[in-house]
């Protein structure tokens, strides 16, 4: 199961999997599995022995190593994607070594969100370009999935037939995001999205650029299957199907 699980997380997103070790522990029901990262229980699930239960641990493993990915992926991983850049150009190698955290920040965010960090090459080059000097890790973060090979990716993962159906928001909720700045008025935005929205369900919300990454920070705990992504994530070929609009 470890095996498959490794090579689909490879193939689909190109995250390199750490070790994980799997051992029994009596003082839990013979079905139920209990996930650990760091020491810390992040969450237990039941499992049949059949084909029906590897689906739920392989899906269990996915969402969790998407949604913890900032606390798995570790400096020395990334070197490891870094290395593939040594023989392509070494100023950026050099360059990209001296700022690992910043890059092991980017990779983070892109994978947290379910974005692939497969083209690695692309990405440092995104990343060298417009440099830690200028931007913030989340900066850069944002402004790689702008890039058209990104764009596509979105496209390939989120739309039917070049649509794709998901809420907006009103220019009220929008400035009730942008203007956000206590963890009351962040609980009054989960409330609201909770009347459009199931926290349990897989949708997706599309926003302004400037609200994107705040708004999905206030949300993911509670929403952990919704997608947030800005307009200017979208190449110009799709087209919007509006599910509601959140106000």
């Amino acid at each position: 199961v470890l095996k498959i699980f490794r090579s689909v997380m490879t193939d689909k997103l190109g995250y390199i999997v750490p070790n994980i070790r799997v051992t029994d522990n009596p003082q839990l029901e013979a079905d139920k599995v209990k996930i650990f990262i760091n020491g810390m229980s992040v969450s237990e699930f039941q499992m049949t022995p059949d084909e029906a239960g590897v689906r739920v641990f392989s899906e269990n493993l996915t969402n969790i190593f998407i949604k913890h990915a900032d606390e798995i992926l570790y400096n020395r991983d990334v070197e490891m994607y870094l290395k593939l850049l040594k023989t392509e150009n070494k100023n950026e190698y050099n360059y990209l070594i001296k700022h690992t955290c910043g890059v092991r920040r980017v990779l983070a965010n892109l994978l947290t969100e379910n974005i692939s960090v497969k083209n690695i090459v692309k990405i440092a080059e995104l990343i060298y370009y417009y440099s830690f000097e200028k931007y913030s890790a989340d900066e850069i973060s944002e402004l790689i999935r702008t890039d058209n090979s990104v764009k596509r990716y979105i496209q390939n993962t989120h739309t039917t037939n070049n649509e794709i159906s998901a809420y907006e928001l009103s220019a009220e909720m929008t400035e009730a995001v942008k203007t956000a700045s206590s963890y009351k008025q962040e609980l009054e935005i989960i409330e609201k999205i909770k009347q459009y929205l199931n926290p349990e369900a897989d949708n997706t919300i599309i926003c302004g650029k400037s609200i994107r990454l705040k708004l999905f920070k206030i949300i993911s705990d509670v929403f952990p299957k919704t997608n947030i992504i800005a307009y200017t994530e979208l190449l110009k070929t799709i087209k919007i199907k509006q599910k509601g609009l959140i106000t």
